[in-house]
């Protein structure tokens, strides 16, 4: 496998990310399956994760780590709201 990496690799969705021809993310498999407290804190444990290992993960700069603390941070925020509407 080659790795994609360059300007117009993203790495908030890499291709890895999306399953079943590019139909549902991860995310949305996450949500439809687990429970809403389950989800809130398979989000939060991705939260810290990526916070307890910034910028010690050989290869991976401190900045890419931050970008998935806030990918996550705002899949928290945006699901939260959604929960309030219902």
């Amino acid at each position: 496998m080659t790795a994609i990496v360059g300007p117009e690799y993203n790495h908030s969705t890499p291709p890895h990310y999306v399953v079943w021809d590019g139909m549902i993310d991860t995310f949305a498999i996450h949500k439809s399956i687990l429970t809403v407290d389950e989800y809130r804190g398979f989000l939060k444990g991705n939260i810290l994760k990526y916070k307890l290992r910034m910028g010690d993960k050989p290869s991976t700069p401190m900045e890419r780590d931050l970008s998935k603390v806030n990918i996550y941070r705002e899949e928290l925020i945006k699901f939260n709201k959604e929960q309030v509407r219902l």
